[in-house]
């Protein structure tokens, strides 16, 4: 039966009531108020006409045509305003819909396709035993990369002893781009491994376990970390604090004509400690760096875990190192990573030596 055209925005019936074609004219329609959906269950859903909530704008109206189970006819409902809940989760009150939709020429009604009438209600699908059907495909693999990080997360952490740390899939780790990284963090108290996406699902399983080992390696050194963490910030803060103090004593002696010998030293010596703090910083950044390389390193035994991962990390971001070997030992002074290069040869002295961490 074709679809009823829908009336002209303004001249729409009040919410809840159904348009049924009344003859072979097309735009001719009868008003019906259908009855709502007052049960959850299934058995009722189709004793009455669906009141199918469709996403929508403030005070805009959509069509939205559904098959009536009772007689298999197409009924349009109209619809007004917010939703009260989104189309995914009206699967447990309606089984009769479906996440198919289309939008014919000529009109902006959603057709919603189901399967036949009366068919048993659809179990909700886990990880387990088979692909998740009520989530969208952004959130499958988000759930089958947490499934992947988990596994060689426990693995890695009864070999080593440690506490298995939460884990969390994310998009990306500070950077616009989506690249395959991870971090380590403690949120709320919880320690907390964060994976993104790409790296959870495009890693071979070498390069995965060298990362996620990296990151335990960081959950390992955390406590020294934080003491370090803590007292570089508080030299960084000082040394701005007191170059922002010699700024003001310019300014103050400039307007009165006073003499700029001291602000000038205030300055010098805040500009001084603010970067000595900042390489300081770096430097212990950096070692952290390398314990957390060898850690992961200690317990693969080898090192293709970390050369798969600085592969791809090659492929998605191009290290920059300058021409001369002075600049290049300059350049690492601000630097919070070492160079991939030194980092390879220090697991390999690690590996040849046979010390740990």
């Amino acid at each position: 039966m074709p679809m009823p055209t829908p009336r002209r925005p303004g001249k729409s019936p009040a919410p809840g009531l159904v348009l049924k074609p009344t003859g072979p004219r097309p735009g001719r329609h009868r008003l019906e108020r259908g009855p709502r959906l007052e049960s959850r269950h299934h058995d009722d859903a189709y004793r009455a006409t669906p009141h199918v909530p469709v996403w929508c704008a403030p005070a805009q109206r959509v069509h939205a045509p559904v098959a009536d189970p009772r007689n298999d006819h197409q009924v349009v409902v109209l619809v007004h305003g917010f939703l009260r809940r989104p189309v995914h989760r009206l699967r447990g009150v309606l089984p009769v819909l479906d996440d198919r939709c289309r939008f014919p020429r000529g009109h902006r009604s959603a057709v919603l396709d189901r399967p036949t009438p009366r068919c048993p209600p659809q179990p909700r699908a886990t990880a387990a035993h088979g692909p998740i059907i009520d989530k969208g495909p952004l959130e499958a693999d988000d759930a089958r990369a947490e499934d992947i990080v988990r596994t060689h997360l426990r693995t890695i952490c009864a070999a080593t002893g440690l506490q298995e740390p939460e884990v969390r899939i994310i998009t990306r780790t500070g950077s616009k781009k989506q690249e395959i990284n991870a971090r380590f963090k403690v949120r709320r108290g919880t320690p907390t491994v964060e994976v993104t996406r790409r790296a959870a699902l495009e890693l071979l399983i070498d390069g995965l376990t060298f990362l996620i080992g990296h990151e335990l390696g960081h959950f390992h050194g955390y406590h020294a970390w934080r003491v370090i963490h803590r007292w570089t910030s508080a030299g960084i803060a000082l040394g701005l604090l007191i170059f922002l103090i010699g700024v003001a004593g310019l300014i103050v002696a400039s307007y009165f004509g006073e003499s700029t010998i001291v602000p000038s030293a205030w300055t010098g010596a805040g500009m001084v400690l603010t970067l000595a703090a900042i390489a300081l910083y770096c430097a212990f950044s950096r070692r952290e760096e390398t314990r957390a390389d060898l850690f992961a390193v200690t317990y693969q035994q080898t090192l293709i875990g970390a050369e798969q991962f600085f592969t791809a990390r090659a492929a998605d971001r191009v290290e920059k190192k300058p021409s001369t070997r002075f600049w290049r030992r300059m350049n690492l002074l601000l630097l919070d990573h070492p160079y991939r290069s030194m980092r390879l040869a220090s697991m390999r002295t690690q590996l040849e030596r046979g010390r740990t961490p």
